[in-house]
C-alpha cells in the first residue's frame, strides 16, 4: 500500500482447472469478487495448460476452458501483468512439463502487449533477473532490469572471482574449544 493506493496479487499455485474453476465459481456465487481483482497473476501451475486446457471425462482431447480465462480477463485490473515462474523453453507435446507455449499464447492475449514475463526470460534467457515492482502515488509500475552493470551484478562477479571454484570450503573455521 502507498498512501491510498494499492495493488492486488492472484496466487493459485499448483493447482488445475477443475480446483481454479471451483475458486472462482464460489468467489463469484459468494458475492466476494471484491478477493479476485488483481495487478499481478502468477501464472498457476508454472504456466501449465492444465489450468485452461482441460480433457473431461470421456473426451477425445482437451479444450479451452473459457471461463477460466474469462475470469482472468474479468477481474484484472487495468495495466495488470501476468507472470510465469517458469524455464524459458515454453514447448508443447504429449509428455512435455510446464511451461506450455500453447498457455503461454493465451495467457498473452489477456494482458497487455508486454506485460506477459516470464521469470527465466527478463531481461534474457542468458541473464534472468528478479522481476520487482514498485508501488506509487500513479500505482503499481514494474521496475527495469539492472542489467550486468549494476551495482548487483558487479558483486556477484566479485563473489564469483573470489571463489577459486566451485568447491566449498573443506576445512573449518572459527574458534577451537579452549
Amino acid at each position: 500500500m502507498n498512501g491510498t493506493n494499492t495493488a492486488e496479487a492472484l496466487l493459485f499455485g499448483d493447482r488445475e482447472y477443475p480446483t481454479v474453476k471451483q475458486i472462482f465459481d464460489l468467489t463469484v456465487g459468494r458475492e466476494n469478487t471484491a478477493y479476485l481483482f488483481w495487478d499481478v497473476l502468477l501464472a498457476p501451475y508454472h504456466c501449465s495448460k492444465k489450468v485452461i486446457y482441460w480433457k473431461d471425462d470421456g473426451a477425445e482431447s482437451e479444450v479451452l476452458k473459457s471461463e477460466i480465462t474469462g475470469y482472468m480477463e474479468i477481474y484484472q485490473n487495468p495495466g495488470a501483468y501476468l507472470i510465469a515462474s517458469a524455464r524459458a523453453d515454453f514447448t508443447d507435446g504429449n509428455g512435455h512439463l510446464p511451461p506450455s507455449l500453447k498457455a503461454r499464447q493465451r495467457y498473452e492475449s489477456i494482458v497487455d502487449a508486454g506485460h506477459f514475463l516470464c521469470t527465466h526470460q527478463r531481461p534474457s534467457k542468458a541473464a534472468s533477473e528478479p522481476i520487482s515492482f514498485e508501488l506509487t502515488p500513479a500505482g503499481l509500475i514494474l521496475l527495469p532490469t539492472l542489467g550486468n552493470n549494476s551495482p548487483v551484478a558487479g558483486v556477484a562477479a566479485a563473489i564469483a572471482a573470489g571463489r577459486a571454484n566451485l568447491t566449498p570450503p573443506q576445512q573449518p573455521v572459527g574458534f577451537e574449544n579452549l
